[in-house]
């Protein structure tokens, strides 16, 4: 049954279009701006100040015997975040965009090559058809 599922999904086009067509990592041989830099070090930061905070506000209001202080302080700590990392993502600027694409893609790619295997790979390369199926 699984190979079945690996044979449908290498059929489809999408899959197919991915796997013939590599990804050009060349943007990532480049030394990023510092403005990307900054960005992403914002949207890093973005992280720190989610989920970690609202953790530690509950931890806090625990203790304190606080329960405001998770129930107000939380979204307003959740709402910071994606502020900042809206922030960082307008700082960094479009390469971001780009970048995750790119590295998306790639991912996507190797991983599709790891899932169908080099059976299913083999009866679906660039050019041929096989409708036995």
């Amino acid at each position: 049954m699984l190979k079945q599922i690996k044979i449908r999904l290498a059929k489809s086009n999408k899959v197919r279009n991915l796997l013939e067509n590599p990804v050009d990592l060349e943007m990532f041989k480049r030394k990023p701006s510092v403005k990307f830099v900054i960005g992403l070090i914002i949207i890093g930061f973005s992280y720190v100040i989610g989920w970690p905070m609202v953790s530690a506000l509950g931890v806090l209001a625990v203790y304190f015997k606080e329960p405001l202080l998770f129930a107000i302080g939380s979204p307003l700590t959740y709402g910071l975040s994606h502020l900042v990392f809206i922030l960082g993502v307008f700082i960094a600027g479009k390469d971001t965009v780009i970048y995750m694409n790119t590295f998306l893609k790639w991912s996507t790619t190797r991983g599709l090559r790891r899932f169908l295997g080099p059976d299913v790979l083999s009866l679906y390369r660039k050019g041929q058809k096989n409708d036995s199926d």
